[in-house]
């Protein structure tokens, strides 16, 4: 999805003089916007028009940002959810895309950076993706964004599900650090690579726990593979 589709963006931010801002830019890059100052307005707004995009602050009056992501993933709500806030903490942005945001940027950030990554998570939800995807015992719903293994049920969130994805559809072949970066958050130099670290351990949980045969394998040169 590009900007001439008229895209609508939903920003929750407390701070007026930033969400006019913010609204004046993606205006001029063709998407259309509203705002929501509080995150009780932002699950009201988020719940009632289907936007393409939430842009998401943490620090709201009333109910936390995390709080509207997670009340919006546990109602089904698939609308990509763009976090950008001001905490600088490697566990807050970790929590954030925990939770099933899409990426995260840290206050303050540069509109060039800001415009390329709300692109590129149009572009990933708007993608065409198989709607089955199956490697040895493990089925994958694309559509319903679930998973199974041996029948079993796999409890993941909505970045683990989609490098679980991303690794079915590469199967028995080694994925670079900068091609999870680019598939998952839109961009290859994602500098916190501890984060990739973090959800591949998720998955690995998620995937592998308890199961006598692995299918997540590290490669030589700091990738990974899933074998199947």
């Amino acid at each position: 999805m590009s900007a001439d589709t008229h895209a609508s963006i939903l920003i929750v931010e407390d701070e007026e003089s930033i969400a006019t801002v913010v609204a004046h830019r993606l205006s001029r890059s063709g998407y259309r916007s509203d705002w929501a100052p509080t995150g009780e307005l932002g699950l009201q707004k988020a719940r009632a028009t289907p936007f393409d995009l939430i842009l998401l602050d943490i620090h709201l009056p009333g109910i936390s940002g995390f709080d509207v992501l997670e009340t919006l993933r546990k109602e089904g709500l698939r609308t990509p959810v763009f976090i950008v806030s001001a905490d600088r903490f490697v566990d807050d942005r970790v929590k954030g895309l925990r939770l099933g945001a899409d990426d995260y940027l840290v206050k303050p950030f540069d509109f060039d950076e800001l415009m390329a990554r709300i692109e590129a998570i149009l572009r990933r939800s708007a993608a065409p993706r198989p709607p089955q995807v199956k490697v040895g015992d493990v089925s994958i719903n694309v559509e319903e964004q679930k998973a199974t293994r041996a029948g079993r049920s796999l409890e993941m969130s909505n970045i683990e599900f989609r490098l679980l994805e991303f690794l079915a559809r590469n199967k028995n072949q080694a994925v670079s650090r900068a091609e999870i970066a680019k598939e998952i958050w839109g961009h290859e130099n994602y500098k916190e690579t501890n984060v990739i670290d973090v959800y591949m351990g998720y998955l690995r949980s998620a995937l592998d726990g308890g199961q006598k045969q692995k299918m997540i394998f590290d490669t030589f040169d700091g990738g990974f593979v899933l074998k199947g």
